[in-house]
């Protein structure tokens, strides 16, 4: 197998000084594309979804001091906490939801079942059931929210079965926490170099305004949703992905950015190839939350498969790069390429893995 092309290496021979695209001949159409890559970096930089993850390495470290089996699968950095049980797994995972998005309560509600449903099935695993807390607010918000989190939990068939109110509390907050199930893990872990970048998206829906949501899942059948939710664990039971996240609040890319943190690996990304709606800036896409979207590691003669899987449940999925070696992220377009961010330089969590196995 030939040596495969470090990140760090590509970068260097595509960016000069300035941050400019560096042998590419000039003209309109290079121009153009060096412009686009240096605004996706510039949103990267000044990514809120990004800055709000720097924290979590000093949450880990704190935490590193407590008591962890040492025969447990990593699950820091992790979409969802793994416990080995028989011949498979338990899941565990918990979100709060950010109190902008509880100017709407009802949409706060059913999102905070919505992206922990989304952990579960990122880290190869069927939802099983949730438990909540709830602080604040006034009884008639309440109920909204409440009603949001009975709607969502009907609608992705995931029972709510305890939890924790707050009714005094001086801020509203909801938090809910998921238990599920699994045969074979999908890992942030567990990315390769020669894998490739395949991301899938559901492209059918709209905006949730005012929120960077898009919005693919309020509307679908519940039987739609569960055969869309159920393609990873089964890809992962096959042995198709190994690696992987649901994207997430950091956007497509910078979700991107924590699985190579995670795995230890660069990559290589084409911007010109990635799955979008029709009619959508590619700005506010790349900083959206999908209702159901992943980026993914597959190993390179299994991505037709997995592209198939996908589009048979009404998904966008392609491939739209690499992993490589080294750090950084390296952005293509019209046939320049960018230097987008390091992860070595400027980690995103500051939770790292050693995936870089070829």
């Amino acid at each position: 197998m030939p040596a495969l092309p470090s990140t760090d290496r590509l970068a260097a021979g595509c960016a000069g000084r300035d941050g400019e695209v560096a042998g590419v001949a000039p003209g309109a159409a290079a121009g153009a594309a060096a412009l686009l890559l240096g605004q996706v970096r510039e949103q990267l930089a000044g990514s809120i979804g990004l800055a709000r993850k720097r924290e979590i390495g000093e949450v880990v470290r704190e935490l590193g001091a407590g008591f962890l089996p040492l025969d447990w699968p990593p699950c820091f950095g992790e979409d969802a906490a793994a416990i080995p049980r028989g011949d498979g797994y338990l899941l565990l995972a918990a979100d709060g939801i950010r109190h902008t998005h509880l100017v709407d309560p009802f949409w706060a509600g059913y999102c905070s079942v919505l992206v922990n449903v989304n952990d579960i099935v990122a880290t190869g695993g069927y939802p099983l059931a949730m438990v909540n807390v709830v602080a604040g607010g006034r009884a008639d918000r309440r109920k909204e929210l409440l009603t949001g989190i009975a709607f969502g939990s009907r609608h992705f068939g995931v029972p709510m079965i305890g939890g924790h109110l707050h009714p005094d509390g001086e801020e509203e907050s909801v938090t809910v926490a998921i238990l599920g199930t699994a045969r074979r893990l999908v890992s942030s872990f567990a990315a390769r170099l020669g894998d490739d970048l395949v991301v899938a998206v559901d492209l059918s829906g709209s905006w949730h305004e005012p929120f960077p949501h898009w919005d693919s899942t309020s509307f679908r059948r519940p039987g739609e949703l569960s055969a869309q939710l159920s393609v990873v664990p089964a890809l992962a039971e096959s042995g198709l992905v190994r690696a992987g996240k649901d994207i997430s609040n950091p956007g497509l890319l910078g979700t991107l950015l924590m699985l190579m943190e995670s795995s230890a690996v660069g990559a290589r990304v084409d911007i010109d190839s990635l799955p979008m709606p029709a009619g959508v800036a590619l700005p506010r896409w790349l900083e959206s939350y999908p209702g159901v979207g992943f980026v993914l590691a597959v190993p390179p003669g299994c991505s037709p498969a997995v592209i198939a899987a996908f589009e048979e449940v009404d998904m966008a999925a392609r491939v739209v790069g690499s992993f490589a070696g080294g750090s950084r992220l390296v952005g293509l377009s019209g046939g320049s390429c960018m230097e987008l961010w390091d992860v070595a330089r400027q980690p995103v969590m500051g939770v790292h893995g050693a995936g870089a196995k070829a």
